[in-house]
């Protein structure tokens, strides 16, 4: 694969990432963002991360700070707009499709740009949430 021809595929997947779930940025808060964003106002990123009872507000099955700190970070750069979290939520799925394919590439017995491509892309246009 050509030098350039890596960093050019990884970043069509941010592009793919957005062409597929553009039509969130229009929308208003859905299914579990508002329980979601009480919790990362209601709860500081520190405390989501070392107390128990703060990460288990949110879910008693599963420890997922990293998703109440991001709508943290949201609610402190751009308040209550959802634009702003859809947009940073798409860029997040994008960049970790391209980081994706950026390991597969890595791997020995999938060299293959184009499966490892085709990997990624699976994830950027699986349903989200």
């Amino acid at each position: 694969m050509r030098p350039l021809a890596r960093p050019l595929a990884a970043a069509s997947l941010v592009l793919l990432s957005f062409a597929v779930h553009h039509q969130a940025i229009d929308e208003w808060w859905s299914e579990d963002d508002p329980a979601i964003l009480l919790h990362a106002k209601t709860t500081s990123p520190l405390d989501v991360l070392t107390l128990p009872n703060a990460y288990r507000a949110l879910s008693l099955s599963s420890y997922t700070p990293l998703v109440t700190i991001s709508f943290d970070a949201d609610l402190a750069i751009a308040g209550m707009e959802p634009s702003f979290f859809y947009v940073h939520q798409i860029l997040a799925v994008g960049t970790a499709a391209a980081l994706m394919f950026l390991l597969l590439c890595r791997v020995p017995a999938a060299r293959a740009p184009v499966a490892a491509w085709l990997a990624a892309g699976g994830f950027v246009v699986s349903p989200l949430g």
